[in-house]
């Protein structure tokens, strides 16, 4: 009789389920040699996969297309709509890892959406490229052909949390941010990789739209009736992207602070590319954000704040819950 350790049955592929939602990745334009002035989206899903080489006795790879748009023109429905695929894809077991092709403009945001809001199996990796599939030089192939090795390496060990796979890196969801608006080299982390927040909303109802989160860039002369014309506007909550490490002129802060008392919530970030905003920074006592009521957002840049906040007010947390949230991100002074 056979002795079965002898011939041991082989490994089942991973299998990998691939979510086409446009982007310069899928990209056309009439002269090859453009890499502006295309039209994002324009090819099909099959047509991305089949410029990938040596998937074939690899993977089992399935494919599907939401949608197809310039990521520039995402919404948050678009958001829902991945993450209940992505979700019923976890529940049903379909797949051991989902690879989204997505444009590179919001990448960013998507994928810290998803990392909070989904459970941490299956896997999910996104990439997009610089370049359109036309042209000479297209950066999507190999891109795509990465995100391809981060899926199938993830499918099969325990990595959490959504990923950006892109020109070699691999990044967090946390804190992967575009750094370049044309460089192939496009994007990096904000902060060095810390803790994040993983599925921490992955039983969030999707049924509500996210409330409305305003976010007020500083500059010279900013106008502080912008924070009451929010206000005005419906927003539940304001991320303040002050200068340096989260500073605030003191207009800009008396204007935060009178929404703070009518209920609004604020989170001080920085409209500084790399490193944190410092909580409890300022050297006058009262001006601290626990005094004013205000969240530091410490390594979380502007949009991923944004982002928090709104998922943490669809799923009704109230200020102190929230606020120990931000904490798990805070660098304090």
């Amino acid at each position: 009789m056979p002795d079965p350790a002898a011939h041991p049955a082989p490994a089942r592929l991973p299998r990998i389920l691939v979510l086409a939602t446009g982007g310069t990745i899928a990209g056309a334009a009439s002269d090859p040699g453009q890499h502006v002035g295309y039209r994002s989206g324009a090819i099909p899903v099959e047509q991305l996969l089949a410029a990938v080489s040596g998937l074939p006795g690899r993977a089992r790879v399935a494919a599907e297309q939401p949608f197809a748009k310039g990521s520039e023109n995402m919404t948050s429905a678009d958001w829902y709509r991945l993450a209940e695929r992505i979700r019923a894809a976890g529940a049903a077991d379909e797949a051991d890892a989902i690879v989204i092709t997505h444009g590179t403009d919001t990448m960013e945001e998507t994928a810290w959406f998803l990392d909070l809001v989904c459970p941490p199996r299956p896997a999910v990796i996104l990439t997009g490229a610089m370049r359109p599939a036309s042209a000479h030089s297209a950066d999507g192939p190999a891109n795509l052909a990465f995100a391809f090795e981060a899926a199938i390496r993830a499918a099969g060990d325990a990595n959490r949390g959504v990923r950006v796979a892109f020109h070699g890196h691999l990044l967090a969801a946390v804190s992967v941010t575009k750094v370049h608006t044309v460089d192939l080299d496009a994007f990096a982390a904000r902060e060095p990789e810390g803790p994040g927040l993983e599925g921490h909303f992955s039983d969030l109802p999707l049924d509500r739209a996210l409330p409305a989160v305003a976010l007020v860039h500083a500059h010279v002369d900013c106008d502080p009736a912008v924070v009451e014309w929010h206000r005005e506007r419906g927003a539940a909550a304001i991320v303040m992207a002050g200068t340096g490490f989260g500073t605030l002129a003191g207009p800009m802060r008396d204007a935060l602070h009178r929404a703070r008392q009518a209920g609004c919530l604020i989170v001080r970030a920085s409209r500084v590319p790399n490193g944190p905003t410092i909580g409890n920074a300022e050297a006058d006592a009262a001006l601290q954000d626990a005094v004013l009521g205000f969240f530091s957002a410490g390594r979380l840049g502007p949009l991923k704040a944004r982002i928090l906040l709104q998922c943490a007010l669809l799923a009704g947390l109230d200020a102190n819950a929230i606020g120990a949230l931000f904490e798990r991100f805070a660098i304090n002074g």
